[in-house]
């Protein structure tokens, strides 16, 4: 993880760090000690985390996903306009439609996509690579695999909760 650059002798920026699905609300039971021991650390997530919520098939963990993704910043530049399609309807006007791309940039998702990551997998990760989030927590076996490569290609740190709570342990105590 970037190291939080130092604003004054003892202040810190706040780490920014987007949140897999699997660590949301209710998901993250076993690791609630873990994420509540972090602090200064602003939690983001995008539209993309909105979408795999709408699919989520029970009544009660989806209100504790949906209450956990509000507490959350969300991130606005999670998509790419492409164009518009509009149809004119003669003297009954005209229709508009957005032609919009889930993911704000092609190149690294097509990138993310080759390394072998699912669809939504690449999604989330392209919203926070894009958008300059300094870490990515997950406990998906299948991105934490790929970490040093995401880290060597596209500076972000790839981490589960055990490896961002003992990295902000490092670099709030001096290493010690």
């Amino acid at each position: 993880m970037a190291a939080p650059g130092a604003v004054g002798k003892n202040e810190r920026r706040v780490i920014r760090v987007y949140l897999d699905n699997n660590l949301l609300g209710p998901n993250a039971k076993e690791y609630k000690a873990e994420i509540e021991a972090f602090q200064g650390i602003e939690w983001l997530v995008s539209r993309r985390t909105a979408n795999e919520l709408e699919k989520a098939p029970d009544i009660a963990p989806k209100e504790g996903l949906r209450a956990a993704y509000d507490a959350a910043t969300h991130l606005g530049d999670d998509h790419t306009v492409k164009g518009f399609s509009s149809v004119d309807l003669g003297a009954a006007g005209f229709v508009t439609t957005p032609l919009v791309e889930d993911v704000p940039h092609e190149r690294i998702f097509v990138e993310l996509r080759e390394m072998g990551l699912d669809v939504m997998d690449a999604r989330h990760l392209t919203v926070a690579i894009h958008n300059r989030c300094d870490g990515f927590l997950t406990t998906d076996k299948k991105i934490l695999k790929r970490r040093a490569k995401l880290a060597a290609q596209y500076h972000i740190d790839v981490m589960a909760p055990s490896d961002l709570r003992a990295r902000l342990r490092l670099e709030r105590h001096g290493g010690t």
